[in-house]
């Protein structure tokens, strides 16, 4: 098989006609030159537009062969899709304004974000290059076997730059002549992109303008109702904060071990503490390296953590991520050893001392170490999950080598394995030896056989190892299905409404099972009515004993209803609902559903919630989770209020 070949789309766009701006060609320039030192060729394309040193000139100073024109960028995206082969790899990256365009007459629900890209003889009009061409763009290049990365330095929310001046702020506001000189191409009620439905999933969920993400990446300066900012240097250089610190981090990393969620974490943790109103976004397929192939399933995602001005570590993840107190993290650098001075540091432990609904205090186990042992790019690595224990594990009396057992769980302090014989609580679950087929089962505290599990047979030389992963799969999902908030406020539960409704618009009773055909389509409706904006996690926990992020993103924004921003505060996602093919294929007609949703009032990440299809789960370190760091700053000042609802599907083919 030939060698992969990588594709780089760069777009950097300064000279507007109206709000200039001034890093953006910087960006494209920097990532130009980081991309040239791969060990691999990339061929690379630059767009950009520099103003003139004549002020007389009448369009960008480069050769318009390369300026950043809708057509070209188009082309040239139609270009490398035709080019490419399957397997190979493409990254996009504009860096400019960005605009939000208001829902249309013929869809309601949702509007577009739109670049904003040259046109014009000379370079000096603007044509908007909308989300729904980019994504119909970049999903030709999917179907073909192409991986793709996008990044977007630019604003998703128009108006709200009114408040911050045009200065630094990559947005403007929408301007209703431009799309009468150039029409949307291709036209928004062309293609429907609310829902792709996926039969290997129980639910699928994709946000608005995003179709299947397995084969992609997207980052985001910022949400939707935020603005991307520029930063000055003391030497008059200018960079969009989310390309340099992008670079920066790239610069920094094995790339080849860190998938694209590690680096949003890093990203996310720098941003909480440096410019606290922008919060960059990462949608589609987070296990992607940058620029490159897919890593493993992992079971364990990052939390993010952050040192205070005092120096004390917090971790960004509480009760809802179902941390608790005395749960032991090692931590250690993010960034590559060597890549700073002393990168040999030994990983040292902490603590959780402190659990908030969304954050947690640590302290270092060894006082000794101090807690300034920790810098800005140390990662965490969670060692212990004292909420496993909470799940008895019986082994019967058929078992054989009990010791052996025991002794191996000694190494998964998480677990509460014990014999039966020794149990003086109700078991949440048991293993027992099917002496007929010579292979262990695992069962449930009603003694009933749990189904859609991997088979282990007694003779396979790692059968408690693996015995042992599924257990703690299985208590983790268990667990995530039960986190709840005991008290949320009674001004947070006021300020947001969440329904499911049927294809009429008449919303299911949400106290019991909704019951559903295989593929029949549900809406998910959350109404914003408070004056803040909500950050919402949809997961699907289903049949394969999977957790599954169905937005797939770090989290999806809903505005406050502002009709000056384009904000209707309301968000609607379809929900596909199916018995999947695999369980189909081994004779189940109906599943099992729990849609759980997240409602928090701060952004924060929900993978450490994430678990892959069991039967598609393949042996890891038990303690897998790493967990970003960041600078010192008041990171914890955002609202602590969350709450879980779970709504359960019953499906039947």
């Amino acid at each position: 098989m030939a060698p992969a070949t990588r594709y780089a789309i760069l777009v950097g766009v300064n000279c507007y006609p109206e709000q200039p701006l001034k890093g953006c060609v910087r960006d494209v320039q920097e990532m130009a030159i980081y991309l040239a030192k791969w060990p691999v060729t990339t061929h690379i394309q630059c767009f950009t537009a520099t103003q003139a040193d004549n002020p007389q000139s009448l369009g960008p100073a480069e050769d318009s062969k390369s300026w950043p024109t809708y057509n070209n960028v188009k082309s040239s995206m139609k270009r490398v899709t035709s080019l490419a082969k399957p397997g190979d790899f493409v990254y996009i990256h504009y860096s400019g304004h960005g605009t939000i365009i208001k829902p249309s007459a013929a869809n309601k629900h949702f509007g577009d974000v739109a670049w904003n890209l040259l046109a014009g003889k000379n370079g000096d009009r603007i044509r908007y290059f909308r989300g729904v061409a980019l994504v119909s763009l970049v999903n030709d290049m999917v179907k073909k076997g192409l991986t793709v990365t996008v990044v977007m330095d630019c604003c998703f929310s128009g108006g709200v730059s009114r408040d911050e001046g045009p200065d630094n702020v990559r947005s403007l506001d929408y301007d209703a002549q431009v799309d009468m000189d150039y029409p949307p191409d291709p036209p928004m009620e062309s293609l429907d992109l609310q829902m792709v439905g996926d039969a290997s999933r129980d639910g699928s969920m994709l946000p608005n303008w995003f179709l299947n993400p397995d084969n992609y990446a997207i980052l985001a300066a910022c949400g939707q109702h935020e603005v991307a900012k520029e930063i000055e240097f003391p030497d008059g250089r200018v960079y969009g904060a989310l390309s340099y610190l992008l670079l920066y981090t790239l610069s920094n990393i094995d790339i080849a071990t860190q998938s694209q969620l590690g680096i949003y974490n890093n990203l996310q943790t720098i941003f909480r503490q440096k410019y606290t109103r922008q919060n960059p976004v990462l949608y589609g397929n987070m296990n992607l390296r940058f620029f490159d192939s897919i890593l493993p399933s992992q079971r364990n995602f990052p939390i993010p953590i952050g040192l205070e001005k005092d120096s004390s570590l917090l971790l960004q993840g509480g009760q809802a991520h179902g941390v608790c107190t005395g749960d032991l993290f090692a931590i250690s650098r993010f960034y590559s050893t060597g890549s700073k001075p002393g990168g040999s540091e030994k990983p040292v432990t902490a603590r959780v001392t402190k659990v908030r609904g969304l954050t947690s205090d640590l302290e270092l186990v060894d006082q000794n170490q101090g807690q300034n042992v920790v810098q800005r790019g140390w990662v965490a690595k969670a060692l212990t999950r004292t909420a496993l224990r909470q799940y008895p594990i019986a082994l019967a009396a058929n078992v054989p080598d009990t010791d052996k057992w025991l002794d191996a769980a000694k190494e998964r302090e998480s677990l509460a394995l014990s014999r039966l014989d020794s149990l003086d609580c109700p078991f949440t679950f048991q293993v027992v030896l099917n002496a007929d087929e010579n292979v262990y089962e695992i069962r449930d505290g009603s003694d009933q056989k749990l189904a859609n599990l991997p088979v282990v047979s007694r003779d396979h030389e790692d059968a408690i190892a693996d015995i042992l992963g599924i257990l703690e799969h299985l208590a983790w999902f268990k667990h995530v299905r039960a986190i709840t908030n005991p008290g949320p406020t009674d001004d947070f539960l006021r300020s947001f409404d969440i329904s499911i409704l049927n294809r009429s618009g008449k919303a299911f009773d949400k106290d019991r099972v909704i019951e559903l055909k295989h593929k029949d389509i549900v809406m998910l409706e959350i109404q914003n009515k408070g004056q803040l904006p909500l950050y919402v996690h949809v997961y699907d926990l289903e049949n394969s004993w999977e957790v599954e992020n169905l937005c797939r993103a770090s989290y999806e924004t809903v505005p406050a209803r502002n009709p000056d921003l384009n904000s209707s505060g309301r968000s609607k996602k379809r929900v596909k609902m199916t018995v999947p093919t695999d369980m189909q294929a081994r004779g189940y007609k109906e599943c099992d559903d729990v849609i759980k949703v997240f409602v928090t009032m701060q952004p924060t990440t929900f993978a450490c919630l994430e678990l892959p299809n069991i039967n598609k789960l393949a042996r890891m370190d038990a303690n897998a989770a790493t967990i970003p760091s960041a600078d010192p700053g008041e990171i914890g000042i955002a609202p602590d209020d969350w709450i879980a609802l779970n709504f359960h599907f019953h499906t039947t083919a």
